[in-house]
């Protein structure tokens, strides 16, 4: 998978000392971990990390929609433009998929545990958008409670934390090999 951001000063590194994504290019501020957008790396590419949504675009395609949803054909800088102004990092989805994490919680310090999980949520614009989401362990996903308002300041630090100890561990700013999949895999 492959997640694009915003390089706002291109004379800050991405990678720290110890070689690894700085904590702002993994996702900022913190409470947007809840439903972290990527791509499949296949049908699209590295290349296509340079488009980005206009606003009337955002509103039009930007939305999640069924799999086999119909759409209109996006039209250039109506919908879309091209910037070089981002980068991004990939990740392998059989490295964090299901992998448990757990953090300490502010009531007690009570060891939660609580998954990844990786979703395919097709947008609009993106058939080959995936969500990677946090599951805990009482069925809901981080991003519902936290928009509920289940989730204290400290406990967001702290979930924060465990997520980003594991995608440092395994996302990588390089190019990486990638199988193409074939139309009879995908075309009904």
């Amino acid at each position: 998978m492959i997640r694009h951001f915003e390089v706002v000063n291109p004379e800050l590194p991405i990678l720290d000392a110890n070689g690894l994504i700085e904590d702002k290019y993994l996702f900022s501020p913190s409470d947007k971990l809840g439903d972290m957008s990527t791509s499949l790396l296949s049908i699209f590419t590295y290349v296509d990390i340079s488009v980005a949504l206009t606003k009337w675009g955002g509103k039009e395609f930007g939305m999640y929609c069924d799999n086999d949803f119909s759409t209109l054909i996006p039209r250039y800088l109506d919908h879309f433009y091209f910037t070089n102004d981002r980068d991004f990092w990939c990740i392998n989805i059989g490295m964090i998929n299901d992998e448990p994490l757990t953090y300490l919680h502010t009531d007690g310090d009570i060891e939660n545990t609580f998954h990844c999980k990786i979703i395919h949520t097709p947008a609009k614009w993106n058939f080959w958008h995936f969500s990677i989401r946090w599951l805990f362990n009482d069925g809901r996903y981080f991003f519902e409670l936290h928009k509920d308002g289940k989730v204290s300041k400290g406990n967001l630090k702290r979930i924060s934390n465990s997520v980003r100890v594991l995608l440092k561990k395994h996302a990588k700013n390089e190019k990486v090999d990638f199988k193409l999949l074939l139309e009879e895999n995908y075309l009904k």
